[in-house]
């Protein structure tokens, strides 16, 4: 649009999320807008929250935002640190990083591009190789699929 507004509330948007973050780096799922405080502790790389990571890292890209790229690698750090459990991705509580979930949603499924474009191709190949085990399976990628037992 040429409008620099929109661009300036969405960077906005993205630091209040940032410092609001847990010691560990991590973020909650879900927000009250007018206190600021989460309403969701689960943090993980799917639903309510894959886009997060993605913004983050393509403000970086197309827009050479250092700030979101600093934002993103302390984010996809405590995400790697805390979240991955082998080839898989959990969620966990945002205060101790304790597992609450198991589960494979499909909305991961953008994880291992993210993982290639911050050039961790590495992990990226584990991440798809993984969620490629569920395709292969079934035929398709479910809603959710419990990893921690292998089964739907």
């Amino acid at each position: 649009t040429g409008d620099g507004s929109f661009s300036a509330k969405a960077s906005a948007a993205s630091r209040a999320l940032y410092e609001r973050r847990s010691p560990q780096n991590l973020f909650g799922k879900h927000i009250n807008v007018r206190s600021g405080k989460w309403v969701e502790s689960l943090s993980g790389v799917g639903s309510n929250s894959d886009s997060f990571y993605e913004y983050l890292l393509k403000s970086y890209v197309l827009f050479q935002d250092h700030d979101s790229y600093r934002m993103f690698e302390e984010a996809y750090s405590a995400i790697d640190s805390t979240t991955r459990q082998g080839d898989w991705f959990a969620d966990v509580d945002m205060h101790g990083g304790k597992p609450r979930r198991q589960h494979f949603e499909n909305l991961q499924a953008f994880w291992p591009g993210l993982q290639v474009l911050s050039g961790d191709l590495e992990l990226a190949s584990r991440s798809l190789n993984a969620f490629w085990t569920i395709w292969s399976d079934w035929g398709a990628l479910p809603e959710e699929y419990d990893f921690a037992r292998r089964r739907l």
